[in-house]
């Protein structure tokens, strides 16, 4: 049988161009340390942003991480997941077409785990963005929210 998939060299190992990335990575983390800064002040103004107003969605990820999880607020959860995965959804596409992308981890992954976590959105901070983005990205999250909930 011919394996056409990833090459591998044990059945738990990353495939090689994913090794060969993480490796390509670090070494750019290395010579440029400035990165990991620009990535904790970006990662900072997004948490600080997304908790700083009445903002809709809770912030369910440690503060150390870049990537941000948000999930309704608990007087939500008697929602059905597909009920939750649908807002949701419809919260992302009005980013989407507001030029913010942001992940919905809902559907896709319902069939693919064990046990599901909760729908949520995620947002990835990165060293590229700029405090004028991130500003504008809560602000573009905020304004979604506000009119998909608004609208049930």
């Amino acid at each position: 049988q011919r394996l056409s998939g990833a090459g591998y060299c044990f059945s738990a190992s990353a495939p090689p161009f994913l090794a060969s990335a993480a490796i390509a990575s670090l070494k750019r983390i290395r010579n440029n340390p400035a990165l990991l800064e620009r990535v904790r002040r970006n990662r900072d103004a997004m948490y600080h942003a997304l908790r700083a107003s009445s903002f809709p969605l809770e912030v369910v990820s440690d503060d150390l991480s870049a990537m941000i999880f948000l999930e309704l607020p608990e007087q939500d959860a008697d929602m059905s997941v597909e009920e939750q995965v649908q807002i949701l959804d419809d919260i992302r596409d009005r980013c989407l077409r507001q030029g913010v992308a942001i992940v919905s981890t809902g559907d896709h992954v319902m069939g693919n785990l064990h046990s599901a976590p909760p729908p949520a959105l995620r947002i990835t901070v990165s060293a590229v963005h700029v405090e004028d983005e991130v500003k504008k990205a809560v602000q573009v999250l905020k304004d979604a929210t506000m009119y998909v909930l608004g609208k049930r």
